[in-house]
């Protein structure tokens, strides 16, 4: 009996270990969050800007936030961010955001040009940037 209480903890100790390792890799190619007080900062550039509204705990947020982040990582200085609805919820509540992830653009005015409610595809997103200008 000992041997199977030994056991099952050594299991579930590497189990364990194993997850937190996976969410440590998971998160490293994630856009981190940025609060909206910088990104108000950002929005004061002139600059056309795409935001993304969701969660670290929403599966289609963590997909839309890793194409965010590949874009982010080739154009660093893009006016891309990613926002989390849970710890800027002013921000959501400003953006009238209802749903997640919902991804918001603006043009260099700050005037709201277009909106999409759930994840989009990589090809999709790209297209949408180039378009409205916030990448090259």
């Amino acid at each position: 009996m000992k041997k199977i209480i030994l056991l099952s903890a050594l299991i579930l100790s590497f189990v364990a270990c194993n997850d937190t390792k996976e969410q440590e890799s998971h998160q490293s190619n994630m856009l981190p969050s940025t609060p909206y007080t910088q990104v108000e900062k950002a929005l004061n550039n002139k600059q056309a800007t795409f935001l993304e509204f969701g969660s670290t705990e929403c599966k289609s947020c963590i997909e839309m936030d890793k194409l965010l982040y590949k874009v982010k990582s080739k154009q660093p200085k893009s006016n891309v961010f990613f926002i989390d609805i849970y710890k800027d919820k002013e921000a959501a509540k400003q953006y009238k955001i209802r749903m997640m992830p919902t991804q918001v653009w603006l043009d260099k005015e700050r005037k709201e040009i277009g909106r999409h409610i759930g994840k989009m595809d990589e090809a999709e997103l790209n297209k949408l940037l180039k378009e409205t200008g916030i990448i090259e």
